[in-house]
């Protein structure tokens, strides 16, 4: 049996004389922190589970033992490996793993290679941001107005799988439950490529293009009622293309499905689904046609954010069966 390297004998016993402190550790290691807060910045995700980690941990050395451990149990949060006191460990080069997997969030800590600390999450956004159903509500409109849009980047669509019919190219991504609810986009090609579609004589096409991509031509703005708990509702606008940029930042897919098209206005649905944090935005809409050859105008709608992805398989549920209990019924 090989010895054991004397690193790992030093932090076994730091460890196990730390564990008996009556104080743990009062704040993560500052380079720690912003290191791997700078890091995450691009994924919207991981970037979240590890800012909860670091404010969670935090909160937890405020309580005593008792406290701790009555509120890791009430929000069934796990510790695997090590114990709060095992953060004392963290330093400017300690590793930081995120992983998502079996309905939690898993969070590990490294010295060289050497696990010291491990705790899991479940996948409940609200316990995430440390906010409740009403708070999430209440900060959207200005989470999102106050959202910073990136330049628009143009994608290369020479590798696209796409399909030819009637000189309109398809791009067929994946769909949300049911097979009317999906990711679509559609192309013309010219001399210059492919161009996103946006045609009075497309419009359901057209509609998928302006809601599922931020370079589809046009200038739109959404005026769009906030639903709220308790049957509230609050008013607020947001241009289309920021729409979909904000969405994409947080982690989101979009997808769509086209409820009727009748006395010149396409109603639809919009789906922002984060599978990570297990939340959705829906988004249901009514858009002249005719603002289609304009290419900019208002779109009216209403919005229904922060849903639990159970409640939406209850609504998708709804769906299939086309019944009349909500006010979208999906075009076949």
């Amino acid at each position: 049996m090989k010895p054991l390297p004397i690193y790992y004998i030093l932090l076994l016993v730091a460890m196990a004389n730390h564990a008996i402190a009556t104080n743990p550790v009062s704040s993560i290691n500052a380079t720690f922190l912003t290191r791997h807060d700078s890091i995450l910045t691009g994924q919207p995700n991981q970037h979240t589970i590890f800012r909860f980690f670091c404010r969670y941990t935090e909160e937890l050395q405020k309580l005593s033992s008792k406290t701790q451990k009555q509120k890791i149990q009430s929000d069934d949060i796990i510790i695997h490996a090590g114990d709060l006191t095992s953060l004392s460990f963290i330093n400017d080069s300690t590793a930081l793993q995120i992983e998502t997997r079996n309905k939690r969030h898993y969070i590990r800590l490294n010295n060289q290679g050497i696990l010291f600390f491990e705790m899991s999450t479940p996948q409940s956004y609200e316990l995430l941001a440390g906010k409740d159903k009403k708070e999430l509500e209440n900060g959207f409109i200005k989470e999102i107005t106050d959202f910073n849009e990136p330049p628009v980047s143009q994608s290369d669509l020479s590798d696209l799988n796409i399909t030819d019919s009637l000189s309109v190219y398809t791009e067929n991504g994946q769909i949300f439950h049911i097979p009317e609810i999906a990711f679509k986009r559609y192309y013309r090609k010219n001399g210059h490529g492919y161009q996103l579609l946006v045609d009075p004589a497309f419009p359901e096409e057209s509609v998928y293009n302006l809601f599922l991509s931020e370079q589809t031509p046009g200038q739109y703005t959404l005026q769009l009622k906030l639903r709220k708990y308790g049957f509230k509702k609050e008013n607020f606008e947001v241009s289309l293309k920021k729409w979909i940029q904000f969405c994409e930042y947080t982690g989101c897919e979009c997808y769509a499905g086209i409820e009727k098209i009748e006395n010149g206005k396409i109603h639809a649905a919009i789906f922002a689904v984060n599978t990570t944090l297990q939340y959705n935005h829906v988004m249901y809409v009514a858009m002249p046609q005719e603002l289609l050859a304009r290419q900019e105008g208002n779109i009216t709608g209403e919005v229904h954010v922060y849903i639990p992805t159970d409640n939406i398989k209850e609504l998708i549920g709804e769906y299939k069966e086309k019944n009349k209990v909500y006010k979208i019924n999906i075009k076949k």
